[in-house]
């Protein structure tokens, strides 16, 4: 199991690398990219899904299913499992950050402008209740690849002066 699931936190993070590279130009690059960092969210997905398999009640393997689903635009699963993760008693602030994290991706990752801002919504409420009980990942708000998407947001530079 630790085999597969580091294998699939490397195709994770070749996803986003070759999603954000920038040495290609043209249209044929972007597709490129695009087509290749598909392929390594896809296998990711393969075994996170395994993995999460396991052991159905392991929160942030869950989360980090749900953040390929993100990446893949597979929109409504990780409004559902996203909710039903905020459910669980006993989830604690790491696993909290994560959901934060999975609604980051997805508000990028949606077409519809409506659930892009709701998704963006939930995930700065969950931030903001992470840094009301003490949380202060600053460090981590400015470096973690799939929070990337809010942080022009004045919202997030209000977020960052509060926990400060």
């Amino acid at each position: 199991m630790d085999i597969r699931r580091r294998l699939s936190g490397a195709h994770y993070r070749l996803g986003v690398a070759t999603f954000l590279r920038s040495d290609r130009s043209g249209i044929l690059g972007l597709v490129e990219n695009a087509i290749a960092s598909r392929t390594h969210f896809e296998t990711c997905l393969a075994d996170r899904d395994k993995v999460a398999a396991i052991d159905r009640r392991d929160v942030f393997t869950a989360a980090e299913a749900l953040l390929v689903r993100a990446r893949l635009g597979q929109i409504p699963e990780v409004e559902k499992g996203a909710s039903e993760l905020l459910k669980t008693p006993s989830l604690d602030l790491a696993a909290r950050y994560q959901v934060a994290c999975v609604y980051a991706v997805a508000s990028s990752s949606a077409r519809d402008p409506d659930t892009a801002k709701r998704l963006k919504t939930w995930c700065f409420d969950l931030l903001n209740d992470l840094a009301e009980a003490g949380w202060r990942g600053v460090g981590d708000l400015l470096t973690e690849p799939d929070l990337a998407s809010i942080r022009d947001d004045v919202e997030f530079e209000a977020l960052l002066k509060r926990m400060k």
